[in-house]
């Protein structure tokens, strides 16, 4: 009976009666899953006693279709083969065809339950939600719906959390502003009390509110000693060395072009001469006749910068004569970093001197070595300073000590001070012998020249000879074996730089010794380390006061335009000292004042998040006992946004609003 009527009754329904009661259950989709909810129920009924009849609609139409009977006041199955045949696992089949929700659960069931999008959200899960109603569903109908339920749960617990943080965010940051600007308010009142007063009451005034400011922050006093200091070690360990040397050479180039030096004359030989000669080296006997010609309008000194260790035919014999009866001639060697020795003849009369140069790394001359002493202790002197110390000897103006401890000499009216290792932008620099920084009159064009061609031919006025320093060197690219720079030498590329000629040096040197001693023309001087030191972290407190002072009224474009000005004046502070003969440092102070002007609105900022943060924190925990898990949802998302330091902070307070007291216990 089972085979020939349950398990294939579909096809043995012959006359239909099956097929009938199964086609009114199904003949309205809307209707057939209340009815077959009820038959589940019926059919779940403990000891199959079915379920209570009250003759509601679906009660009757149930019992309409022939699957139940009224009995007893209850409706049951009407008999075992209907129940056989319109089992459990018939009712689940047919309303899983039905459900709302079928494609959607089965591509949740294909995808083992993991893939999130195939679950039901807002009007879809509530139509889902209607239709189960008084239906026994399958296990996996149980966990989709489950499911669905809790990520709709999640969904608006997100959408809370997020409504509860930019809430929160929007309230923290008008009273964190307020709060911050608050400052600002009570300095306005403060100034507005300097209405109707005398100027010079409201300069007292206004430098009473800067100084009540500087000692109130310390905020800026300690963003100001961090910046100079930063700066400061920077600058000792060498990383601004070249761009204060470059800031130096542009300072020498923007000086205005100083007076031709009147007590030197330089004897120049260029390719013109050359020419004239038609013979390299120059002659013994030119370099005679050159002599001659020159001390017959008695000069104070010659010196002769071109090396001669050996003779050069024809006339050596007169040159020797010309060496010996020339007592104010000063022959140069190479003695200083080179590899030429001094002539034999000058060297026994004691009439040589160094001509070697002090370069910087990027190939410029900006020292000078006046003397040094060998290792017999004998003293030698580089030629610009042995022509000045001829100069003003006649002038019977000598070197007196001043303090040999610093090495200060006294010459005349200059008071020169030797060279340390870091003066200036200098750093760890040799500052062996004695070195001075040269404070460059200017190029060849700051001193009378003549042509070794018109001194042969006597076509010098004996004007420009007499009672002057003369220094003979060349000027042309072919007899100069080095190639050496000064600040007026712009390194914007090798073959644009262009070369100082070595004699034009040496005479500033001797103009620089010869100016200082009887004109009291400055001499370059550098400050000592805690000075600048003072004066770099004056300009670090200038800008953060600047840009703490701006902020507070609310002026933080006004800033841009405050620290430029500030900027200009630290410039031309450092310009004008120098046109004095101070060269004060400009790189590392203008570096401290930028940064700290930088840094204060940066500190500020970073204050005003933290105080917004502690706001939005406490406005969200407000919202705690409404909805604790929106509540937990905003802490982990503003925490994925904030850094290290202030998740530690968001974690605090996890743990607070986790401690149920501190919803229950009054603060203390």
């Amino acid at each position: 009976m089972r085979s020939h009527i349950i398990e294939n009754w579909e096809s043995q329904d012959e006359p239909e009666h099956l097929r009938t009661i199964r086609d009114r259950l199904l003949s309205n989709e809307e209707r057939t899953g209340q009815l077959l909810g009820l038959y589940q129920q019926i059919l779940t009924a403990p000891n199959r006693e079915g379920i209570a009849a009250d003759n509601s609609p679906e009660q009757v139409e149930l019992r309409l279709s022939g699957l139940v009977v009224k009995q007893q006041g209850k409706l049951r199955v009407y008999n075992r083969i209907y129940q056989a045949v319109f089992d459990q696992s018939w009712v689940e089949q047919v309303l899983a065809n039905l459900r709302p929700y079928s494609e959607a659960i089965t591509a949740w069931l294909a995808a083992n339950c993991q893939d999130e999008s195939r679950l039901l959200r807002g009007k879809a899960l509530q139509a889902a939600q209607a239709w189960v109603v008084g239906k026994s569903l399958s296990h996996q109908d149980h966990r989709f719906l489950t499911a669905s339920q809790e990520l709709e749960k999640r969904n608006d617990q997100i959408a809370a959390a997020n409504r509860i943080l930019a809430k929160a965010q929007q309230k923290a940051r008008r009273i964190s502003l307020k709060r911050w600007w608050e400052m600002a308010t009570n300095l306005r009142r403060y100034t507005s009390y300097s209405k109707g007063l005398s100027l010079w009451t409201i300069q007292l005034f206004w430098v009473g509110i800067l100084y009540r400011f500087m000692l109130v922050s310390r905020e800026i006093l300690i963003t100001a000693s961090w910046v100079a200091g930063s700066v400061i070690i920077l600058r000792l360990i060498g990383v601004l060395q070249s761009l204060e040397l470059a800031t130096l050479d542009q300072l020498f180039r923007l000086r205005p072009a100083e007076p031709i030096d009147e007590r030197i004359l330089i004897v120049t030989i260029d390719e013109s001469d050359i020419n004239y000669l038609r013979k390299l080296p120059i002659p013994d006997a030119t370099l005679a006749r050159l002599i001659k010609n020159l001390n017959q309008d008695k000069p104070v000194a010659i010196g002769l910068d071109l090396d001669r260790d050996l003779p050069v035919e024809l006339g050596h014999q007169d040159w020797l004569e010309v060496m010996k009866s020339t007592p104010n001639l000063i022959g140069v060697g190479k003695t200083f970093g080179g590899k030429v020795p001094p002539s034999n003849t000058l060297s026994k009369m004691e009439q040589v001197a160094l001509t070697g140069l002090l370069v910087d790394d990027d190939d410029k001359v900006r020292r000078a070595l006046l003397f040094d002493r060998t290792s017999e202790g004998q003293l030698r002197y580089g030629l610009g300073s042995k022509l000045a110390w001829i100069y003003l000897k006649a002038k019977d103006i000598t070197l007196e000590s001043v303090d040999d401890k610093k090495k200060q000499y006294r010459l005349g009216q200059g008071i020169f001070t030797a060279f340390k290792g870091n003066d200036g932008g200098y750093v760890r620099t040799n500052s062996d012998d004695y070195q001075v920084l040269l404070n460059y009159r200017g190029q060849l064009d700051r001193f009378d020249t003549v042509t070794l061609t018109k001194v042969l031919k006597k076509q010098v006025e004996p004007e420009l000879i007499r009672d002057r320093l003369i220094l003979i060197g060349s000027i042309a690219a072919s007899l100069n074996d080095d190639e050496f720079y000064t600040p007026y030498s712009r390194l914007m590329s090798d073959s644009k730089r262009q070369p100082t000629p070595k004699v034009v040096i040496h005479a500033n040197v001797t103009s620089q010794i010869v100016s200082a001693a009887l004109d009291e023309r400055s001499l370059l001087k550098t400050g000592i380390d805690p000075v600048e030191w003072l004066w770099i972290f004056s300009w670090s407190l200038i800008g953060a006061s600047l840009s703490w002072t701006f902020l507070i009224l609310r002026f933080p474009r006004l800033l841009v335009f405050i620290i430029l000005l500030a900027g200009i004046c630290l410039i031309s502070s450092c310009y004008v000292a120098f046109l004095y003969g101070w060269w004060i440092p400009l790189v590392p102070t203008a570096l401290s004042l930028m940064v700290s002007a930088i840094v204060v609105p940066l500190g500020a900022i970073n204050r005003l998040e933290k105080l917004q943060l502690n706001y939005t924190l406490e406005l969200i925990i407000e919202s705690y006992p409404q909805n604790p898990g929106a509540v937990r949802i905003a802490l982990e998302s503003l925490k994925q946004s904030e850094s290290k330091q202030n998740q530690a902070l968001i974690n605090h307070f996890q743990q607070t609003i986790e401690n149920a007291r501190y919803f229950t216990e009054p603060p203390p």
